[in-house]
């Protein structure tokens, strides 16, 4: 199908008629298809913990991760340092603190909590409830 969109297979990758620009995106793809797996798991535990409405850890790990990004964005000067370093840094820190909230929303950290998440509970009477 793409052959027979001559336009489509240049923009596929450069999405520019500039060489320049559709060499530096084609040298970044590599980097990026390698970050997807980090991405992907922290999105879902991101998902995770905002399901369970802990909407400030998943804040405070945001600003901490962007901090540190914008730091090492500072010194990245091609497109491959930015990918690598300076949006890895980015997700290293987001996954970092949605790890974190997913132990916490399991009790499974000190200052987690379960409460709320669906398992059953024994009342006085013996009975069980949902």
């Amino acid at each position: 199908a793409v052959a027979a969109l001559p336009w489509a297979r240049r923009c596929a990758l450069s999405l520019s008629d500039d060489p320049a620009v559709g060499a530096a995106i084609r040298n970044a793809l590599p980097t990026l298809s390698a970050q997807m797996p980090l991405v992907s798991a922290t999105l879902v535990a991101e998902g995770i913990v905002a399901g369970r409405a802990r909407f400030g850890e998943l804040a405070g790990g945001t600003v901490v991760a962007t901090v540190a990004s914008i730091g090492v964005l500072r010194r990245c000067t091609t497109l491959g340092e930015i990918w690598t370093y300076g949006i890895g840094m980015l997700f290293v820190g987001r996954g970092t603190s949605a790890i974190l909230g997913v132990l916490a929303v399991n009790g499974w950290l000190p200052w987690g909590t379960r409460t709320g998440d669906g398992e059953e509970k024994e009342e006085k009477g013996g009975e069980t409830e949902r």
